[in-house]
């Protein structure tokens, strides 16, 4: 068998235990993240970041959330980043948090010259800002 063929067949074994670990688990984030990450090693970075997009769309772990926008940020994945960063910014209890994420997401916007996304980035930030002065 060649290298090639090997490696496909592990890739597809992976896959299979990911898919089955995944359906038992109530809560499979940090698994996830492992899952993105032999995916982008593998050369598979779309799908790796599929997976990993679905994952933190339906998280509120801030842990999670923390560790999926570190990997964004290893992979140089500015859309990845945005995207952690603004259900960071959604799912904090805390009002500092949210605007430090909000400030950051505008930042990372800044840097991928996104100004429908900058917007809304500042139009969501004022607001947070005028809840906290409200209090």
């Amino acid at each position: 068998m060649n290298l090639a063929a090997k490696g496909r067949e592990i890739l597809s074994a992976v896959n299979a235990a990911f898919t089955t670990e995944n359906g038992k688990r109530k809560d499979s984030s940090f698994l996830t993240l492992g899952y993105a990450e032999f995916l982008a090693e593998a050369g598979e970075a779309q799908k790796a970041e599929s997976v990993l997009n679905r994952a933190v769309a339906n998280s509120r772990n801030q842990e999670f959330l923390e560790a999926a926008r570190n990997f964004y940020q290893t992979e140089d994945d500015k859309s990845g980043e945005q995207i952690a960063l603004q259900r960071l910014a959604e799912t904090t209890i805390s009002p500092r948090r949210s605007i430090r994420f909000r400030l950051q997401l505008a930042e990372v916007s800044r840097k991928l010259n996104s100004a429908k996304r900058r917007k809304s980035c500042w139009q969501i930030w004022s607001n947070s800002f005028r809840q906290i002065s409200a209090c």
